[in-house]
């Protein structure tokens, strides 16, 4: 009798054997849970140079929130005094300041800080109009629509090329050179 219930026993147990390693993956699953896409970023800071016919303005995005990740290129838009918007196209590619982009996924920290760089052409050709910009909105990859208002923005590209980074980790996007 005593040998029939270590039997059964010893079967019941691998019977459940089992359910207990996938409880204990479900529970290790949980304790590192996927990190979420940023939605709680804000403009920290812009600085704006220029020199020999270009202009080129750092955006950082310091995260307001919990930690969470981002990766992809914003769409810029500038607009002038008025709020009327500045005709540009975003163009992801190298410039006399910044160097080709490349998207990374980037985890910010709480406060962490993550930057844009931007560089436009300032001497205008032909008929193209400078117009001065005073502030700015960004979309993020997320969806989520950040404005930079003076003087975080202070620009005035010639013509339509704007050239637009990735989102970089940290306060300097990658220069070129």
């Amino acid at each position: 009798m005593r040998l029939r219930r270590l039997l059964v026993s010893a079967i019941i147990a691998i019977a459940l054997s089992p359910l207990v390693v996938a409880t204990h993956g479900a529970t290790a699953s949980a304790v590192n849970p996927p990190i979420p896409r940023c939605s709680r970023l804000v403009i920290a800071a812009g600085t704006t140079e220029g020199g020999l016919g270009t202009g080129s303005l750092v955006i950082l995005l310091a995260n307001a929130g919990k930690r969470c990740e981002i990766e992809g290129y914003p769409r810029v838009q500038l607009f002038n005094v008025r709020g009327t918007l500045i005709n540009t196209v975003n163009l992801h590619k190298s410039s006399m300041f910044y160097a080709e982009p490349r998207p990374r996924n980037i985890v910010l920290p709480h406060n962490g800080v993550a930057s844009v760089g931007l560089s436009w052409g300032d001497n205008p050709v032909g008929n193209e109009t400078c117009s001065r910009a005073s502030w700015a909105t960004i979309m993020l990859p997320e969806g989520v629509v950040i404005q930079a208002n003076s003087p975080s923005v202070s620009a005035t590209p010639c013509g339509q090329d704007l050239f637009v980074t990735s989102i970089e980790a940290g306060p300097i996007p990658a220069s070129n050179g």
